[in-house]
């Protein structure tokens, strides 16, 4: 859970006690949506694959800040409007646009500690998370946003960086310094029947095999993504 000072644009949810409730419970106990209105959305995604939330957006009786406030609820985390979030242009470019677009999701400020925090469109969406933080090298905390307006940041990427912003960047590291190159042996000194030293191993093998690994682990990523967002339309 975001655990930054209180900033405006941010309403923060404490996580529920007890066994978690579905989104169109959460909905109905926070007023949003008439109980009406909420069951036959729940019917309709059983034969339709959508989300009930994004039914109700659809059919106008729901507001997706609304959606976002439930979902914020649901998991207790903090929901962020982004029309009021004085979001930082130094966390917000760490994403590349094409990344924030896929994932439904922009790095929008950063926590005391030096994590980022990033506001979402679907929570429940853990694999955008550690491709996040693995992309930022940073550890990231989600929060709830509405869909368009994370939309409209997006459609804003890169952000101008402002002068005397005060961003919160963490301070990287110093790399370490390189090593010593490995000394070239002197054979000079070697008789004929001493050896030469043994060559140096050639990697290249390798580090492509380890490349067509990655590739592979890449496109199982991608496939358990798509069965992960079919698994969270089924939920809801």
């Amino acid at each position: 859970m975001m655990t930054v000072e209180p900033r405006r644009g941010v309403t923060p949810y404490k996580p529920r006690e007890g066994a978690p409730v579905f989104l169109s419970d959460m909905i109905i106990e926070l007023g949003f949506a008439e109980t009406a209105h909420v069951e036959a959305a729940v019917e309709a995604a059983r034969s339709s694959g959508e989300t009930v939330g994004h039914i109700l957006v659809r059919q106008g009786a729901l507001s997706e800040d609304q959606l976002a406030r439930a979902l914020a609820a649901r998991y207790g985390l903090n929901h962020v409007d982004l029309d009021e979030f004085d979001v930082d242009p130094a966390a917000a470019n760490l994403l590349p646009p094409q990344a924030a677009q896929r994932y439904h999701a922009v790095p929008i400020g950063f926590e005391s500690d030096g994590g980022l925090v990033v506001a979402m469109a679907d929570p429940s969406d853990s694999l955008a998370l550690t491709d996040i933080a693995f992309m930022t090298g940073l550890e990231v905390h989600a929060s709830v946003a509405a869909e368009n307006l994370i939309k409209a940041l997006v459609g804003e990427l890169p952000l101008p960086v402002r002068e005397g912003s005060g961003s919160s960047y963490p301070t990287p590291t110093p790399a370490p310094p390189p090593p010593e190159p490995f000394p070239t042996p002197d054979t000079r000194h070697l008789t004929p029947d001493t050896p030469p030293p043994p060559p140096v191993p050639d990697l290249s093998v390798e580090l492509a095999s380890a490349r067509m690994e990655l590739d592979a682990a890449n496109a199982a990523l991608d496939a358990e993504r798509s069965k992960h967002a079919q698994s969270v339309a089924e939920l809801c």
